[in-house]
């Protein structure tokens, strides 16, 4: 197996030689084909999301909920702490349009994606 088959940032690097509409198809090739992978690590029980930091990317956390498990010393189990978040990790409309109007400039704008 090719050394760089699994590296990411190469592939990624090298796609932006290519004319702008084969990397799109490209593109969306490459991300069907993954979300496929994720889908059946997922479906077999073989899918782990890795460690995620809450926050640290400048997301709008709270907490909705918070349950407490009490545990018991005759067992030596600990009380453990259930809380629920709601993670925003964008900017309202109205920031966005706000941010627009005091820091356009030419060429930059709201843009509609074509792809499905």
């Amino acid at each position: 197996m090719d050394k760089d088959a699994s590296n990411i940032s190469k592939f990624l690097n090298r796609l932006l030689g290519v004319p702008v509409k084969l990397q799109n198809q490209i593109f969306s090739y490459f991300t069907d084909t993954l979300n496929l992978l994720i889908l059946q690590a997922k479906r077999m029980g073989k899918w782990d999301g890795g460690i995620v930091d809450f926050g640290s990317g400048g997301e709008n956390v709270e907490i909705v909920t918070t349950e407490e498990f009490i545990g018991d010393p005759a067992f030596r189990t600990a009380t453990t702490y259930l809380n629920k978040v709601l993670i925003e990790r964008g900017v309202s409309y109205q920031s966005a349009v706000d941010r627009l109007e005091h820091e356009r400039q030419p060429g930059e704008g709201f843009y509609i994606s074509k792809r499905v």
